[in-house]
């Protein structure tokens, strides 16, 4: 299971990998955003967490979209589940002060 990863592990190329294999059917995607794109986009505080890693930061959207109930028809309700992959440790122990930082 991802969620088990570590970090130095479970990197975003790995995120990346992972995922094309799960979303090998024709009704699923994958896209993903380089720094420049994000950039352009405006996420300064992801690429800004990134900036302490040597892996280039990325922004991925998986997506399935059914194309209806097989006789042509379209599908009549849209249902959307967003979650998230971090790839690093959000644990935040080192943004505690440091005379606190053991409790």
């Amino acid at each position: 299971m991802l969620g088990y990863e570590p970090s130095n592990v479970m990197t975003p190329r790995s995120l990346i990998s992972s995922g094309r294999r799960w979303l090998s059917k024709k009704d699923s995607g994958l896209k993903r955003s380089g720094e420049e794109e994000m950039k352009r986009l405006g996420m300064g505080a992801l690429l800004a967490v990134s900036r302490g890693s040597q892996e280039p930061a990325r922004l991925i959207v998986m997506s399935y979209e059914p194309g209806g109930d097989g006789d042509g028809s379209a599908r009549s309700e849209l249902i959307a589940l967003v979650g998230k992959g971090i790839t690093f440790d959000s644990g935040g122990i080192s943004i505690k002060p440091a005379a606190k930082m053991e409790t």
